[in-house]
């Protein structure tokens, strides 16, 4: 059985994107992505379906409706968040929701489905965690993806420890990326198979 939602959770570079979209093409009709809301502009390296772009007075908008499952203002940059809407929307559907997350949301999501999805629904969550310590690698991956060093040098700093949480963390199931993207995505696809994954 197939989980409900698959989050894919890594450092930047890692294949989160990757992943995602070969998941989407080879579940063209069970999978789809799960968008999240955000006030920055769009980028190529977007999956189709991956954000929905607001201004910030429909984020604040969403934000006094308390719309949210999630989300994120920091005091500079842009802001993110996911509609409780939109995961609704995928799991009565039957469908496998996809979400690409930063750690600190999974936990967020694993209560929420917990607390609103009875047993008898079988809602369940599968983290995945995309382990990749070549920090090189990642940076290289950064630059052709078109960040620039100063972007590269952020996330970096902000990602420092994501591979000791991805490991230590039992809501993830790490998975080991190698130095190329093409055989990462066959090996979560293994990982969908199975049938106890965590609440």
């Amino acid at each position: 059985m197939a989980p409900s939602i698959v989050t894919l959770t890594g450092r930047s570079g890692a294949g989160k994107t990757t992943t995602a979209r070969r998941i989407l093409k080879t579940h063209p009709n069970s999978a789809e992505l799960i968008p999240s809301i955000t006030t920055r502009a769009q980028r190529e390296s977007d999956l189709p379906g991956e954000y929905h772009y607001v201004t910030e007075a429909t984020f604040d908008l969403y934000l006094k409706r308390d719309l949210f499952l999630w989300h994120t203002t920091p005091h500079d940059g842009p802001r993110y968040g996911t509609l409780a809407a939109s995961i609704h929307k995928v799991v009565t559907q039957g469908k496998m929701g996809i979400m690409i997350l930063v750690p600190d949301v999974v936990p967020i999501l694993h209560k929420h489905v917990r607390e609103k999805y009875p047993s008898s629904m079988n809602v369940g969550v599968l983290s995945v965690f995309l382990f990749q310590t070549n920090e090189d690698l990642l940076r290289e991956r950064m630059r052709e993806r078109g960040d620039t060093e100063e972007q590269i040098v952020r996330r970096m700093n902000m990602e420092d420890g994501w591979n000791e949480l991805g490991i230590t963390n039992d809501q993830f199931r790490p998975v080991r990326g190698g130095d190329t993207l093409e055989e990462l995505p066959r090996v979560v696809e293994e990982v969908l198979n199975e049938v106890d994954y965590p609440r």
